[in-house]
Order: structure tokens, then sequence, then C-alpha cells
């Protein structure tokens, strides 16, 4: 009855505690649909890598975002003057909860005098973290960038990567594989801990 009580237990807590979440909270995060769900401003593109004259993403989905890297991207390119080219979506967040985000992205167009940098803001708050300036980044090799965050309050934000050229002619960047996506509470980390424990202790009893 106690091997039997334990493994109940140990059920009931996997039950209790929410999966970890593993889902991109911005839709068509990839830009596998183009344009479908963001918001673009200035000189902005959403092509096949090969059209754009760039590699596929080479990130596995188990590093950073959850979505594929698939066949499309995202350009943000300049074209008139130093306007910057931006590109957005609004998600709702929850005050004191953990977001991991992040995106890749890929220099092109290096031959170009002009430089650039590339931020990311969650509503008004600059993530520092995700700030790439083109004097970083070798021509073609993707590189994967990712921060937490905690959300101050609750409500409907927007993401928004926004690329600012220093001249007309300038390098320029493709993004894939934008993502916002929950990190599971210490508490729950802890349940799930606590049914794997208890599953552990009825094998043992069982062997």
């Amino acid at each position: 009855m106690k091997t039997i009580a334990i493994a109940l237990t140990g059920m009931a807590l996997f039950a209790a505690a929410p999966a970890v979440a593993q889902t991109n909270l911005l839709a068509n995060g990839s830009f596998e649909s183009g344009a479908t769900s963001w918001t673009s401003a200035g000189s902005t593109s959403f092509t096949t890598a090969v059209a754009a004259g760039v590699s596929v993403s080479p990130f596995p989905t188990s590093a950073g975002s959850p979505d594929a890297a698939g066949t499309k991207v995202a350009q943000l390119l300049s074209s008139s003057g130093v306007t910057p080219s931006t590109i957005s979506q609004s998600i709702s967040v929850v005050a004191g909860t953990i977001y991991s985000i992040g995106y890749d992205l890929v220099l092109f167009n290096a031959a170009a005098a002009g430089t650039f940098s590339t931020t990311v803001k969650l509503g008004a708050v600059t993530l520092a973290g995700l700030t790439v300036a083109s004097g970083s980044l070798t021509s073609g090799t993707w590189v994967e960038k990712i921060v937490t965050f905690k959300a101050l309050s609750t409500g409907t934000q927007a993401l928004t990567v926004t690329y600012t050229p220093t001249a007309t002619a300038s390098k320029s960047v493709a993004v894939d594989r934008v993502y916002v996506q929950n990190i599971p509470e210490p508490a729950s980390a802890l349940l799930l801990l606590a049914g794997a424990a208890g599953l552990y202790r009825v094998r043992r009893r069982k062997s």
C-alpha cells in the first residue's frame, strides 16, 4: 500500500505541475508566413533567405527559440538616409513573470560603407543584451542573442526590433526566429522535481 501511495503522490505532483513552456508568445516568429502578425516601418522585407543572399539560420529549436528556422527571414535595410527600420508585434505579459527573449541575426551587404545598430525593446524597455552593432558581426555568420527579462507590469506590450543605419548605403541585417517565451517559476520546477523523486522511490522499492 505504501508503494501505491508513493506512486500516486508522484503522479499527482506531475499532474499539478504545469509543463515547461515551449511556446513562442509571438506569432510567426520565423516569418514563414511573411509579414503576417507583424507591423513594419522603414525599409523592411519578408523574403526567403536565398533571395536575401544569406544562408538559413543554423540554430536548432533546442537552442533559444522553439521555432524552426524554416526558409524565410525578415530583412532590415537602409534606403532612406538614416531612417530606422522596425518590425514589431504586441503580446500580453504578466507582472513578475520572467521571460526568455531572443532572436537570430546575420550581417549581409557587408561591402557597404555605412554601419548600423540593432536594438530590441519590450514596451519602453531596451533589452541591452540584444543590442548588436554591425562591427561585432562577421558577414554571413548567424549569431544568436538571448536575454531574460522580468515583466514589471501586466498588460499588452510591443516587442520591437529596430535597425538604425548610419548612411543610405549601410550594411544590412536579416533576422529570424524572434521569440518571447515564459520561464517556469521555481515553485513549478520544484513540483516537477518532487514528482520525479516520488517515482524514483517507487522504482527503487520495486527493484
